[in-house]
Order: structure tokens, then C-alpha cells, then sequence
């Protein structure tokens, strides 16, 4: 995927409002992945679940009924040491407080994309402010 397509989405994307259940973390991952890789048809149809909660506990639901890593498997992407990072990764940053995981699309270097519930806007952030361990998984085009 290309730089320039990843900087016009993100750039779209950062400072819109954080919205459970319809522009949180959980859709700027299925946003990402569906832009991503155009060949990605949805085969789960996880667009369904779009507006189905309204707040964080419906999301911790929601995501225990899901299996994210197969969801990213399916559409092409693979599990790896995270020595180094690039444009077009996602990065899965293990929550301690949360019944999920983070999944956040790099969108340059070591930047990612993330929904920010305290501010109630999409953000831009850098890697090095969050806590290890974290996965990457890549996309080979």
C-alpha cells in the first residue's frame, strides 16, 4: 500500500470524533484493513457490527466474541517480531485494563493512528509512549 494513500486517509481521519461503536479504534483498524487491501471482502461481515454498542463496555463485549488475529490472517497480514516497524503495519499493543487489545495501523514510521477516548478525537501517536510488549503484523504486497 502507498505512502501517499495511507497520509490522505490518516489525515481524513485525525481530529474527527471519537465515537464508540461507529469511529473508535475498533473501525479505524476495519477502515484501515479494508483500504489497505483492496482484494479484503469483509468474509466475516464484521461491517455488521458497526453501531452495535455505545460505549466502552459494549466494546469489551463485543470484542470477546471476535478473533482479531484471524480477522488480520485472513485478510493477509502476518505475525511478527516487532524489531522495526513500517508504514502499513498494525501494531497490537497488550492491554492490561481492558477485556481487548489495542490494534493501531502505522501510518508513518513508528506513528499510528488511534482513537482517543479521553479527548473524544482521532489522534496521532507515537509508539515509543506505549508500554511493551507489542506485536507487529505486516502485509506483503
Amino acid at each position: 500500500m502507498g505512502q501517499r494513500l495511507i497520509d490522505v486517509w490518516s489525515r481524513g481521519k485525525v481530529g474527527q470524533p471519537f465515537i464508540w461503536g461507529k469511529n473508535d479504534c475498533h473501525w479505524i483498524l476495519y477502515d484501515f484493513v479494508k483500504i489497505s487491501n483492496p482484494n479484503w471482502t469483509d468474509p466475516n461481515n464484521m461491517a455488521r457490527y458497526r453501531g452495535k454498542y455505545t460505549d466502552r463496555a459494549g466494546a469489551n463485549e463485543l470484542v470477546k466474541t471476535l478473533d482479531i488475529k484471524k480477522e488480520l490472517k485472513q485478510a493477509g497480514y502476518t505475525e511478527m517480531q516487532p524489531n522495526k516497524t513500517q508504514t502499513g503495519d498494525i501494531v497490537c499493543v497488550q492491554m492490561k485494563n481492558s477485556a481487548y487489545d489495542m490494534y493501531m495501523p502505522v501510518i508513518f514510521n513508528r506513528t499510528v493512528l488511534v482513537g482517543d477516548p479521553m479527548s473524544k478525537t482521532i489522534i496521532q501517536q507515537n509508539m515509543d509512549t506505549f508500554t511493551k510488549p507489542y506485536t507487529v503484523f505486516r502485509r506483503e504486497v
